[in-house]
């Protein structure tokens, strides 16, 4: 890499520079593929958190190196509220198999019988899919059908599957009850597939989960600490030609609370801020976070907030209060602020849990983007027909987003 690239990636889904923080997700999926590759289908992983943290990077990043290491392809799935899981997997499943070579000796897994009749074009980017099947016979059984054949393809020339399904909190229960059959019928045959699901916290619901997953490798990715937040700002800007000042990395650490996606976003502006010096230091680190602190202000905290209903934004008002008086944000003394009784607030605790406004951990409530208590004090005003419009918190009045810890929420 040149002097002047950019080593910091910001947008969503971009791999950064540097991964780190991650290795025991990481480790477990090595794991998961020998074991796969031994004959044995392991437990799926599922990897929760909020939006930003690297979910789907690390899909990516588990996809890549089983890749390097066994040399396995990826079948990738995503949930839309538009389009069924189940229908995506079945068509790209079938697609997959037929990039494998015909095998003389293929190898056969036993499964609930199915008939199902497939039609598959070349593989590429304007493939068509046909598929054709009895009336009569399930979904489950069709997307069990396609898994099956893949599997086969895959053994019979010494290969498996990295299969991940991002957004899973996205797809209907019924599309995961069904995928999960499916894969139940494949973890007794021994399909030599990696599973790796991810999603908002929200699939752990009881309306949401089904047992398959529930018996999971559950893994919660969640903000870096303090080490690794150090390393994920350093490590790139060594390796570009602009070392970060110790300070001005303290810094910018401590203003991105350790959220993966804030990281990229302050260490972009503190390199911008610094175009022309050898070295990132304090001032261009303040000037770097003052136009980060904007973005997240117009970007990810003004759209949180639009996507709030008013009810919603009074228990979002509740907990900026709660967290600048230096307080604990449980649901109980949210409530309680409010006036209300918890169980007449939960509903909006819990809508807000799910939109990954706001995370839970414990009983302790905080906002999934650091920084974003301090706009929603800004704006309580716009809080229609509330009798806390006009209700702000003098501990955190008047303060921007880049002269308080963001960790804090």
């Amino acid at each position: 890499m040149n002097g002047t690239e950019n080593p910091y990636r910001p947008g969503f889904s971009q791999a950064p520079e540097v991964l780190v923080g991650r290795d025991d997700v990481l480790a477990a999926a090595l794991a998961a593929v020998a074991v796969a590759a031994a004959g044995r289908t392991p437990r799926p992983l599922m990897l929760v958190g909020t939006r930003g943290v690297g979910k789907t990077v690390l899909l990516a990043e588990i996809a890549r190196r089983i890749g390097a290491e066994r040399g396995w392809p990826r079948l990738r799935a995503e949930s839309t509220p538009q389009a069924s899981l189940c229908d995506q997997l079945i068509a790209r499943a079938e697609a997959l198999a037929g990039v494998f070579p015909d095998s003389p000796t293929p190898r056969r897994f036993r499964v609930a019988d199915a008939t199902v009749r497939a039609g598959i074009g070349a593989v590429g980017a304007d493939v068509r899919f046909h598929r054709a099947s009895e009336p009569d016979v399930e979904e489950s059984l069709r997307a069990e059908a396609a898994l099956n054949t893949l599997a086969e393809r895959a053994a019979a020339n010494d290969s498996g599957v990295v299969l991940t399904l991002d957004e899973a909190h996205l797809a209907r229960r019924g599309d995961l009850g069904t995928i999960a059959a499916a894969l139940q019928a494949g973890t007794e045959a021994g399909w030599p597939f990696v599973v790796v699901f991810a999603g908002l916290a929200s699939i752990r619901n009881p309306e949401q989960s089904v047992t398959y997953l529930e018996r999971g490798e559950w893994h919660h990715i969640g903000s870096l600490d303090d080490a690794n937040t150090l390393r994920a700002l350093s490590l790139p800007a060594s390796s570009a030609g602009r070392p970060l000042d110790t300070d001005a990395a303290q810094y910018l650490a401590e203003q991105t609370g350790g959220y993966p996606y804030a990281i990229q976003l302050y260490g972009h502006h503190a390199w911008m801020a610094a175009e022309g010096q050898e070295r990132i230091g304090m001032d261009a680190a303040v000037a770097g976070a003052k136009r980060a602190a904007r973005e997240l202000e117009e970007g990810l905290y003004a759209g949180r907030w639009a996507q709030s209903s008013a009810r919603e934004r009074q228990y979002l008002a509740a907990v900026a209060e709660l967290i600048g008086r230096g307080e604990v944000a449980t649901g109980a003394a949210v409530a309680a602020r409010l006036g209300l009784t918890t169980r007449q607030v939960s509903s909006y605790r819990e809508r807000l849990l799910t939109k990954g406004t706001l995370v839970a951990e414990a009983s302790q409530l905080r906002f999934a983007v650091p920084g974003m208590a301090g706009y929603v004090l800004d704006h309580v005003d716009e809080i229609g027909g509330s009798e806390r419009s006009n209700r702000r918190t003098s501990a955190v009045r008047g303060k921007s987003p880049q002269k308080r810890r963001p960790a804090s929420g």
